[in-house]
């Protein structure tokens, strides 16, 4: 068989072309190598032509996670703040397309203020609710049922309520008669020891509640969850916030959970706020205590439909950026790192979570989020998801460019929830202080802030909030401060402690579902 040879000018030509190639596959080389060298880790130099991502995936696991940057560049010379908005989302399924349980058995310790100014409506509604509980749970389920005053009684252990149980179970909340002041932090500790004795049953307790750094986690099928509720102050015992939020800490990291609920006006919110977070719980504010009866349903529902518990955010920062706030969260620092507990989430529900970060703006740069890790207990391991892709913020020279960063969606959502959330719970400690001049001030500041930004972005649910909403909560400051000055005392009261709470509700998105 012949072989067809090209005519030689045409090989010729063939090795010019190739020779051309190589020559630019070099060159691209050289500067693909210049560039590495330039942009290192962390912090590099940047020009219009940076390029920015938004948003970024996590890796494959239980929870869909998500995250996304507000905006992609802040100008250089401005307070180089902007924010990380953290989306968890927890399926009805399992990653193998297993349901997953529809209700979890729960082993539920109500811890009952039963303190004098308890007395009449307040102790009870609060028994006739926890009677409807007893007759709503199941056999699966147990039941404690501790009350404290000066001192602490356990009127009932955790147990099953089967229907001779449930007989027991509504005898001892028929006996709980108010009296006394408010020692809270040996309820608290009591109720929870006795959670811890009936982990003991199912052999995956620690021998002692204070001693629970690397205690393995409660068994899948069960929530364990602890209700604390008051109406006061605490006045008697371990007093110290950061004592009290110790206890429920030591808690959460054992994969339970402490849901804190203020009843009136008279118990301290920043406490019992600070006891959910710490304890991964829910803080709940029941002005009127008619409405013992629907929060624990709530909380039942809740304990029986986890998802995921104890779920913590580590994050490692670039040089040049720091972690400011993270929706009231208390934050753990260490070196360039930080991590938050956020507590738990049901399933087939969603929650965001916003991180205010600062960036370096004296001069032009780039930053680079790349270590970024999401934690949580599910059935019976811990799970860990991180970032898959990295995220970057710019800071530039050109304003308009930055403007022009902003991602509509991730912003307007930031503004609705975390900058008024924030904002809601700014005005309330004002007005619980009798500072009308302050709350009016932070309202002027929110307006005209977030009007210049909205310039840029011409979102229409942003513009409603500064027609409606704040011109709403400017009147409800108004009306605080107006009447006798006996009538403001107890207008002040009921306003701090119902804007703080819809400030916390906002701001931990707590009931938001999947859209």
């Amino acid at each position: 068989m012949s072989r067809i040879h090209p005519p030689r000018h045409a090989s010729k030509a063939r090795r010019t072309v190739m020779r051309r190639k190589t020559l630019l596959l070099i060159i691209l080389f050289v500067v693909c190598f210049t560039a590495a060298l330039a942009f290192g880790p962390g912090a590099t130099a940047s020009g219009s032509s940076a390029v920015n991502t938004p948003d970024a995936s996590f890796t494959e696991g239980p929870l869909e996670l998500g995250a996304s940057l507000t905006r992609s560049k802040v100008a250089v010379g401005s307070d180089g703040r902007f924010s990380l908005a953290l989306t968890f989302f927890a399926p009805d399924t399992y990653p193998d397309d297993r349901p997953a349980p529809v209700e979890k058995p729960v082993d539920l310790v109500v811890v009952l203020d039963r303190s004098g100014s308890m007395r009449g409506a307040k102790i009870t509604d609060a028994r006739n609710a926890l009677a409807l509980l007893v007759d709503t749970l199941s056999p699966r389920d147990r039941l404690g049922l501790v009350s404290y005053a000066d001192g602490v009684q356990v009127h009932t252990p955790p147990i099953q309520v089967t229907a001779g149980n449930r007989s027991l179970l509504q005898q001892a909340v028929m006996r709980i008669v108010a009296g006394g002041n408010t020692n809270l932090g040996s309820g608290l500790r009591t109720g929870l020891e006795q959670l811890r004795q009936v982990a003991m049953l199912d052999d995956d307790a620690p021998i002692s509640f204070d001693d629970c750094r690397g205690c393995p986690p409660h068994p899948g099928g069960r929530t364990r969850r602890v209700i604390l509720i008051s109406d006061g102050l605490a006045n008697r015992g371990v007093t110290d916030p950061g004592a009290l939020a110790g206890m429920a800490r030591r808690a959460a990291m054992q994969g339970w959970s402490v849901s804190a609920v203020g009843v009136g006006l008279d118990f301290n919110e920043y406490l019992m706020t600070c006891l959910a977070d710490a304890g991964g719980g829910t803080y709940h504010f029941l002005e009127e205590p008619q409405a013992f009866a629907d929060l624990f349903m709530e909380e039942l529902h809740a304990a029986r439909r986890i998802a995921a518990t104890s779920m913590s955010i580590d994050i490692r920062l670039p040089r040049g950026v720091s972690l400011e706030e993270a929706s009231g969260y208390e934050i753990t620092r260490s070196g360039d790192g930080a991590s938050l507990l956020v507590g738990d989430i049901t399933a087939g529900s969603s929650r965001t979570i916003h991180l205010t970060l600062r960036a370096d703006t004296r001069k032009a740069a780039e930053y680079v989020l790349d270590s970024l890790a999401v934690s949580y207990m599910q059935e019976n391991a811990t799970m860990n998801q991180t970032l898959a892709s990295p995220l970057r913020i710019a800071a530039v020279a050109d304003e308009s460019e930055a403007e022009a960063s902003y991602a509509p969606a991730a912003w307007e959502r930031k503004v609705l929830r975390e900058d008024y959330g924030k904002l809601k719970e700014t005005v309330a400690r004002a007005v619980s202080d009798g500072d009308k001049d302050e709350a009016m001030e932070a309202i002027k500041n929110y307006r005209q802030k977030t009007a210049q930004q909205n310039q840029a972005v011409g979102s229409d649910k942003v513009q409603e909030n500064l027609d409606s909403e704040v011109s709403e909560l400017e009147s409800s400051v108004e009306e605080s401060f107006s009447g006798s000055a006996t009538e403001q005392m107890a207008k002040q009261k009921e306003a701090g402690k119902r804007i703080q709470y819809e400030g916390y509700m906002d701001r931990r998105d707590k009931s938001a579902a999947r859209d």
